[in-house]
């Protein structure tokens, strides 16, 4: 049995912020969660939107503060780029921001608007949305990829700790970034996990690698639906992960096929 203690390497740092996409700043994923730089959730609790950005685009004054970041078609996504960290007044945006975070907290925590709240509660809601707000704004001080580097630890311990075979970098390097996409329990439960725990990709004869092989691209295809939905995007991603880590098995089971041709002797004459 395997004891994998690898770390993500600069190559597949490189890949994994491709694929996830980087944007220097705070913005509402696609479930309205506070993310910054990486796809890194700020609030991994209680998963609350950006207030920072959201009160920057309703203050002229702060309007130049949040940009768009363009992807492939027509997609773009706001944000609160991270040179508000380091305006003058910052400070009375983070108060702006705060009044704006205590009615969400109010209906969240206690099912009433602020108003309706005792004053114990309204305490309580108050000092929630200074922490909420608080932790927007470390977050938005620091640099995309310091953020990063801290939050793939769990992904990197979960690919360490579930597979049980030996890997090389590669191999590590594509786990990490399909447990980065799909989430620790999901990829821990995988089939993924399970059909490169058998440790038959290379190992055994041509034939029996074979079928370890395909078994185990299938089981990375598996994971290319979004809301329920085959992804082109997530099918191309899952295809160059599955290449990735198969490049090495598959090398292999060439060289195996290739010796097992047997030699044409050439006829007399």
């Amino acid at each position: 049995m395997a004891d994998n203690k690898l770390r993500l390497s600069d190559a597949g740092l490189g890949k994994l912020k491709k694929y996830e996409g980087i944007i220097d700043g705070l913005y509402d994923d696609q479930s309205g969660y506070c993310t910054f730089g990486v796809r890194h959730l700020v609030h991994q609790r209680h998963k609350w939107k950006c207030f920072l950005l959201e009160t920057a685009a309703a203050d002229e004054a702060w309007k130049k503060y949040v940009l768009k970041k363009k992807w492939s078609g027509k997609d773009e996504t706001p944000y609160l780029t991270r040179g508000a960290a380091f305006a003058d007044k910052f400070d009375e945006l983070k108060g702006k921001a705060i009044e704006t975070t205590k009615p969400a907290i109010a209906l969240k925590k206690f099912g009433k608007t602020f108003d309706k709240l005792t004053q114990p509660e309204k305490d309580e809601a108050t000092a929630a949305a200074k922490d909420v707000v608080g932790n927007q704004a470390k977050v938005l001080a620091k640099s995309p990829d310091g953020v990063f580097h801290e939050a793939i630890k769990p992904f990197e311990k979960a690919v360490n700790d579930s597979i049980k075979a030996k890997l090389t970098q590669e191999e590590f390097d594509a786990l990490v970034s399909l447990c980065f996409n799909i989430g620790v329990r999901a990829f821990s439960k995988s089939s993924v996990v399970r059909e490169i725990n058998k440790d038959k990709h290379k190992s055994g004869d041509a034939k029996q690698r074979k079928v370890a092989i395909d078994a185990i691209e299938s089981a990375f295809g598996k994971f290319n639906k979004s809301g329920g939905k085959v992804s082109h995007g997530l099918t191309k991603r899952r295809k160059a992960e599955a290449d990735s880590f198969l490049a090495a098995a598959r090398g292999e089971l060439a060289r195996l096929e290739k010796e097992a041709v047997p030699l044409r002797l050439s006829p007399l004459k």
